[in-house]
This record gives structure tokens, sequence and C-alpha cells, in this order.
């Protein structure tokens, strides 16, 4: 074993990234998709990727699956990990 290698006891599906101008952290991405008009929740995801950028087609999928009552997605806002 890597004398370097690190794993997380309590967590072992966390993994460590690097944040943005801090350093590292055992942590996960989080994304989710939030109705703008009420803010409610209606679709959430994490991943243990470090960014975000293949995570717009998986979020896409979970709204299509939502029941119909809560109408369909008309826009789509997204921070700049998105892509």
């Amino acid at each position: 074993m890597d004398p370097k290698a690190q794993i997380n006891l309590t967590d072992a599906d966390s993994r460590i990234m690097k944040v943005s101008g801090q350093g590292f952290e055992q942590c996960y991405n989080a994304q989710l998709a939030v109705d703008m008009e009420s803010r409610l929740i209606v679709a959430s995801g994490l991943t243990q990727e470090v960014n975000e950028t293949q995570q717009v087609v998986p979020m896409l999928e979970k709204l299509r699956t939502l029941p119909p009552e809560l109408g369909r997605v008309q826009a789509l806002v997204t921070d700049n990990g998105f892509s």
C-alpha cells in the first residue's frame, strides 16, 4: 500500500477533492434542481467527480421521471461548473 494513500473510515463514498483556493477537503459534489417559482427542490444528484461537467444530462434525465403534474422543464439555469 502506498504510504501516502488515504482512506476515510467513516465515509468511504466521499473522496478528497481540490477546493477552489482552499487546498483539499474530503467531500462530495452535489447538484440540485429547484423550481424557481416555489423554490422547491425537485431533484438532486451526488457524485464523486471533482467538477460538474457531465452532470447536466443525468439531472435532466431525473427531471423527466418526475410526475407530470409537477410540470415540465421550461428553462435551465446553471452556474459555470456545468457544461
